[in-house]
């Protein structure tokens, strides 16, 4: 999506596939049909095939990996959410770490949306207490604790002007709220995990070159993508 979701926000794609339905997301039309199995789906993992001759091991390595290769500097860019930061920023091997590690918005500015959530079990025996501690960790006073700290993304516009956040980390309203603001968004449906499963396998057999990067292709994946909502 990091890579699809400028080509689908862009004044053409929107012509073609209508606005994005924030319940379907940035993969399907406005009526809820895929969008990915076109010429605009092509460029995307096209750009995804251009970009691995950059990378170390672009179909080798695990998520810690590529964590790891930019904290030993060897990668010159590597796109994360923000807890990243806390530990890198104490990684030997990127210090002076304000000189050396800096944060920028994805190139095309419409990055994936993502996040954490915080329930309560229904068999827990403390649902007070429960609820209590998500009051506190989604207050203010939490919200800013986790960035200041941990550096976990901010989930309050008041935290962000803070001003000592905006001491901190000046960047964030240039670049973390103009990410928030223009976010893709994967689909909002009980299908989801299903059709993210079908893509995935697909995608990697094209990155390994064991399918051609073709809308027929993509069309494979779209064809499967409507059975499973059909079910």
């Amino acid at each position: 999506m990091n890579f699809f979701g400028p080509y689908r926000r862009s004044p053409e794609s929107i012509a073609k596939f209508g606005e994005v339905n924030l319940d379907w997301g940035d993969y399907f039309t406005a009526q809820g049909k895929p969008a990915f199995n076109s010429e605009e789906g092509v460029q995307a993992v096209q750009d995804m095939l251009d970009l691995m001759q950059y990378a170390p091991d672009p179909l080798g390595s695990d998520y810690g990996e590529t964590l790891e290769a930019f904290s030993k500097g060897m990668v010159a860019m590597v796109p994360q959410w923000t807890a990243c930061l806390a530990s890198w920023k104490e990684s030997p091997q990127l210090q002076p770490f304000e000189e050396k590690v800096g944060v920028a918005l994805m190139p095309g500015g419409v990055p994936v949306s993502g996040g954490w959530g915080l329930g309560i079990n229904a068999s827990s025996k403390n649902k007070e207490w429960a609820f209590r501690f998500i009051q506190y960790a989604t207050s203010k006073e939490g919200d800013t604790i986790q960035w200041l700290k941990y550096r976990i993304g901010p989930t309050r516009q008041s935290v962000v002007v803070d001003p000592q956040v905006v001491t901190d980390s000046p960047w964030l309203q240039e670049v973390y709220v103009a990410s928030l603001n223009g976010a893709s968004h994967r689909p909002r449906i009980p299908e989801e995990p299903k059709l993210e499963d079908v893509f995935v396998g697909v995608l990697s057999e094209i990155l390994l070159g064991q399918q051609p990067n073709t809308v027929e292709t993509l069309n494979a994946v779209a064809e499967e993508w409507e059975r499973a909502l059909r079910k």
